[in-house]
């Protein structure tokens, strides 16, 4: 009786979406929306204000024993959702917190490439999300942690056991 009911509710909802597609007796295909990039996308993340996706393509597990199943490592694009072409930060960007993340005035997207899941750190970049045609700038290396204030003016990060602080985007970064 269940699996009968959801079977008729399965169908209704169809034939909803159906005779929502049909105008003036043509059927009309839905949209899929516009490709950001093709190939396998994973960790989608849109900047506060909505203007920017990041995402991780052509990403894959380590291969190490020992590495949690949903780490990822894989290259960083960015693509304006306004239109405009999805462009590569980086490459061998990691998925786990801290990975990749934006600011949160949506201005910046910080990100560490060369990611060494042995060491757990990478090389820290920013990248302005107004100019994704720009180079990324490179902030430090062996880097473990990164945190940008809420103001999105500061930025803290951990270099070869060292925190810096500094402004956002060129510091000067100051050890603590």
């Amino acid at each position: 009786m269940k699996l009968k009911k959801i079977w008729v509710t399965g169908c209704a909802a169809l034939l909803l979406a159906f005779a929502a597609c049909r105008r003036g007796g043509k059927v009309v295909e839905a949209g899929l929306g516009v490709p950001l990039a093709r190939g396998k996308a994973s960790d989608l993340r849109l900047t506060p204000n909505g203007s920017v996706a990041l995402f991780l393509m052509g990403a894959e597990k380590p291969r190490m024993d020992g590495i949690p199943p949903q780490m990822l490592v894989g290259e960083l694009w960015a693509a304006p959702l306004a239109g405009g072409r999805a462009g590569r930060l980086g490459s061998g960007v990691t998925n786990v917190p801290g990975g990749f993340l934006h600011t949160a005035d949506s201005r910046w997207a910080l990100f560490l490439s060369g990611y060494n899941a042995a060491s757990q750190g990478g090389t820290l970049h920013v990248q302005a999300l107004d100019a994704l045609s720009s180079e990324p700038r490179r902030l430090g290396a062996e880097v473990t942690y990164m945190l940008a204030s809420p103001d999105s003016r500061k930025l803290a990060f951990v270099s070869s056991g060292v925190l810096k602080v500094g402004d956002l985007p060129e510091g000067p970064f100051r050890d603590v």
